[in-house]
């Protein structure tokens, strides 16, 4: 009898610690300490708080990055990790502030917004922000990046576009400062990889990247288009009739080196404006044009302005055309 007395008073005397446990601060009273030389002491509650998720928030991916921005100072906000699985998205990931920065884990981190973009831009201006580790499928554009104002600095890393309906990445009058390092967009349905409506598109680094299935350009500027790198870039199966590889508006300086092109239904470059000795071909292949038609009579529509070559090799040709 006493012992059960004893169990009964001890179950009774844990209960507060159980219920303390299992709240949401009972990581408090949970030690934690890294393997290694130097490791401090800490708990499992401020352990656990050192990464955000999106499975965090009742409201998703919205909340966490809504939840890491730093109000009057959004240069010091944090980053959301996103991990393994399927996100369906009911509505846009509204990306309303600048410095966001959104990691995944790698092609297991699948973002989906069927009937919409996966992430929209707005307000008076977006920069400095950092998008790696995930692939999504949209219904429209996948980065609808469009706010009045200035967009700047923003890095796109190890992405997988695919199944969009409209463009990869499609940005409002002036993309700069900006890198796209490690991107594949691939969609039968979709229409450009990279779109840029308008401004001074300057400064511009796509780099190991991979652009196929598109019906439109790989690339399409309508306004200035400077100091552009693209460098390792293959681009096959593209386009429709009358739809250029590369589709730019007065172009200088714009440098594509070590690229591979095939199977595109038109011309690898159309080039309007402003643009004499605006784009430079360097250690690029071109395998011609699909379904047995041949290269045209020049892979070239630029009007009166020139194009430089390098050490470049056109299928049944000797010299740059």
């Amino acid at each position: 009898m006493q012992d059960d007395l004893d169990a009964a008073s001890a179950a009774i005397a844990e209960r507060p610690t159980s219920v303390a446990l299992a709240s949401p601060t009972g990581g408090e009273m949970v030690g934690f300490q890294q393997t290694g030389a130097n490791a401090i002491e800490t708990d499992v509650l401020v352990k656990a708080r050192q990464i955000v998720s999106d499975r965090d928030f009742s409201t998703g991916l919205t909340g966490a990055v809504d939840a890491v921005r730093v109000p009057g100072d959004p240069a010091f906000s944090g980053g959301v990790f996103v991990p393994n699985g399927s996100t369906n998205l009911s509505a846009p990931i509204a990306l309303t502030d600048n410095f966001v920065r959104v990691k995944g884990s790698g092609g297991g981190t699948y973002l989906q917004a069927p009937a919409d973009h996966v992430f929209e831009a707005t307000g008076a201006d977006f920069f400095q922000s950092e998008f790696s580790g995930f692939r999504t499928y949209s219904g429209n554009d996948a980065f609808h990046i469009w706010p009045a104002g200035e967009i700047a600095s923003l890095n796109f890393t190890d992405i997988v576009a695919s199944q969009f309906e409209g463009d990869a990445f499609s940005f409002a009058a002036g993309l700069t400062s900006s890198k796209f390092t490690r991107i594949v967009a691939d969609s039968t349905l979709g229409n450009r990889g990279i779109y840029c409506d308008s401004g001074i598109n300057n400064d511009v680094a796509i780099t190991d990247s991979d652009f196929t299935n598109l019906t439109g350009p790989a690339i399409k500027t309508l306004g200035l288009t400077q100091l552009w790198r693209v460098n390792g870039l293959r681009v096959e199966e593209n386009g429709q009739a009358g739809v250029a590889v590369f589709d730019l508006t007065s172009a200088v300086a714009v440098q594509i080196k070590g690229s591979w092109f095939e199977d595109h239904h038109e011309y690898l470059l159309k080039l309007s404006g402003d643009s004499d000795d605006g784009v430079m071909f360097d250690g690029c292949v071109d395998a011609g044009a699909k379904d047995g038609v041949g290269l045209k009579a020049s892979l070239f529509d630029v009007g009166t302005n020139r194009v430089l070559f390098g050490s470049n090799h056109f299928t049944n040709r000797t010299i740059a055309p």
